[in-house]
């Protein structure tokens, strides 16, 4: 989910509230979900940053193994309170949620 409700298209590791993916987190975070998705029902290269995951083929499973691989790749140690269906609704939301985290 965007902040304030707004969406925002983009390409490949663009942050939403201007700017690029300088510090690299919404690519990486692209990187592990085109590498868990196992039956996108959609191109990778066609995922926007604020698209649905539901909507690109993820299910409950690749979900969990999603969080597990995000956990891993930045080091964190992600709360049940962070295990919201907002935080993982997008790649945008995910970059965000790791971002918080990290700060």
């Amino acid at each position: 989910m965007t902040r304030g409700g707004r969406h925002h298209g983009g390409g490949h590791g663009q942050r939403r509230e201007g700017g690029s993916d300088m510090d690299g987190i919404d690519e990486r975070v692209r990187r592990l979900a085109v590498e868990v998705c196992e039956q996108p029902t959609s191109a990778p290269e066609d995922w926007t940053p604020d698209g649905p995951l539901a909507g690109y083929g993820f299910d409950s499973l690749a979900l969990v193994h999603l969080v597990m691989r995000v956990e891993q790749e930045f080091e964190l140690d992600l709360q049940p309170e962070d295990m919201t269906g907002a935080a993982f609704s997008s790649l945008a939301a995910i970059g965000e949620l790791v971002r918080s985290r990290l700060a």
